[in-house]
């Protein structure tokens, strides 16, 4: 990153923003202002199943899925930066990460558009640090699984949390009675269907795209840190028909493009096929549950339409009970490359890990990393749909005391799978990056570009937040 002054000829291309950059003494930080000029070529976008930069240069990446960024960022910023300057070392440069993760967190939404102003200008915070350190990122909007930005919050607003709609009782193997907690969580039909509740989502979708960062003073919409917006991760209406969740994805993904033309955006869903797919089989909960085929996604519908970029896909290989047999696991991923290719439209892995005791991470984990990468590899070089991929979890410095059990899916940077493959691969990728991509037109400029001082200039956890 080089310093500009004034933008010249030389970075017209370039984003410039005035950046404050923070050292933290104690709980109160000192503020230095410089101007900045981005290494980073604008948004990143996909011509011809690729992803490129408003240069036209090839953007290829490796990345990981960040967990608690939001409650180390107001307990201790330094922990992001550090992470951050760890992950340049190692080659990566694309973080995942849940703006609001579970419920030991700080407070995100207090309700669909009344944001917690401290824990929003420590998301500005993240977001001003990773565009300062070169990270691209991806934040999931929502969660299926946890309250903060998650259903079961928005339903509750919503007030559809005490409803049990079951519109599909012919495929519903789970009896007449009443749901429990965990399969209600997985069937929240009249959310999906609701129109109020579909417009509380797009009223939140609509003040965080519009947010001005309090660090940077630029837009979320208007900054190229964000490298896409994941609208709901591992949605689920299980036994509802694939209607729900579909229709939901396509009026959010539209919405989103229509304040948002600057950002790509994607599903956030493990990828299961539907009922009747040709590739039905390779779902896991193919017995008489039926619960992968008919837990309300559809990977080729949720995918095609023209409000989703790239398609993604998680492999859990424990969780999904599919056996440790790495044929399946390379089946899963080159069925859904040829179904993205059919789409034509980009794969990326967005979520894989895999559970190892300590004293067998090299030989149960690792060789899992290594079969992904290598699918990423070898279809990088044939020019086919999978174009990346990004593990579970690495949580930078404050995972590196975290304690982890016989099925702990935790990666540290002393462990093998991230020296001995992650960086490697990571920084092979590196070398390969910003290759001029043929029949790309560069693009000159955001869709509406925002400029103009910051709404605040520091970030003081110790404080309570401004009212404004």
């Amino acid at each position: 990153m080089t310093a500009c002054g004034l933008c010249g000829s030389w970075c017209r291309r370039l984003w410039c923003r005035q950046y404050w950059s923070w050292r933290w003494r104690g709980t109160r930080p000192k503020q230095a202002g410089s101007i900045l000029c981005f290494a980073m070529q604008g948004f990143i976008h996909v011509v011809d199943g690729r992803f490129v930069d408003d240069s036209c240069r090839e953007f290829l990446f490796h990345g990981w899925n960040g967990w608690k960024l939001l409650a180390n960022a107001m307990s201790n910023p330094s922990s992001i930066t550090e992470q951050f300057q760890q992950a340049q070392e190692a080659g990566l440069n694309l973080m995942r990460f849940f703006i609001a993760d579970d419920e030991s967190g700080p407070t995100f939404l207090r309700g669909p558009t009344d944001f917690d102003e401290k824990a929003a200008q420590a998301l500005d915070f993240i977001v001003a640090e990773a565009g300062r350190l070169g990270i691209r990122l991806t934040p999931v909007l929502l969660n299926t699984w946890k309250a903060p930005n998650g259903i079961p919050s928005f339903e509750k607003w919503c007030g559809t949390a005490g409803s049990s709609t079951r519109p599909r009782p012919d495929i519903d193997p789970r009896g007449s009675g009443p749901l429990s907690p965990l399969e209600r969580l997985q069937t929240p039909y009249d959310w999906l269907m609701s129109p109020k509740c579909r417009q509380q989502v797009k009223d939140y979708f609509s003040v965080i795209i519009n947010r001005r960062n309090s660090i940077t003073g630029v837009l979320y919409r208007d900054d190229p840190t964000i490298f896409s917006w994941d609208l709901l991760n591992e949605p689920r209406c299980k036994y509802c028909g694939p209607e729900a969740v579909d229709s939901w994805y396509a009026e959010m993904s539209a919405h989103l493009k229509s304040i948002d033309p600057n950002h790509m955006v994607t599903t956030g869903a493990e990828g299961f096929f539907v009922e009747g797919d040709a590739y039905e089989d390779l779902d896991p909960g193919t017995d008489y549950l039926m619960w992968g085929p008919r837990s309300g996604q559809d990977f080729r519908a949720n995918h095609a339409h023209p409000g989703i970029d790239y398609a993604v896909i998680h492999m859990w290989v424990d969780n999904w009970l599919v056996g440790d047999s790495q044929d399946w696991g390379r089946r899963w991923i080159e069925s859904h490359m040829q179904a993205a290719s059919e789409l034509g439209k980009p794969l990326v892995m967005e979520e894989f890990g895999k559970a190892s005791p300590e004293s067998q991470i090299s030989s149960v984990r690792d060789p899992w990393f290594d079969m992904v990468q290598s699918e990423v590899e070898q279809s990088l070089q044939a020019g086919d749909a999978l174009r990346g991929a990004l593990f579970w979890q690495w949580d930078g410095p404050w995972g590196e005391t975290e304690p982890r059990g016989p099925d702990s899916n935790l990666v540290r940077r002393r462990d093998s799978t991230f020296t001995a493959h992650i960086t490697p691969f990571a920084k092979g990728l590196a070398d390969q990056s910003g290759q001029p991509v043929a029949g790309c037109t560069p693009r000159v400029g955001p869709a509406g570009g925002s400029a103009g001082a910051p709404a605040v200039t520091t970030f003081d956890a110790s404080k309570p937040a401004s009212s404004d």
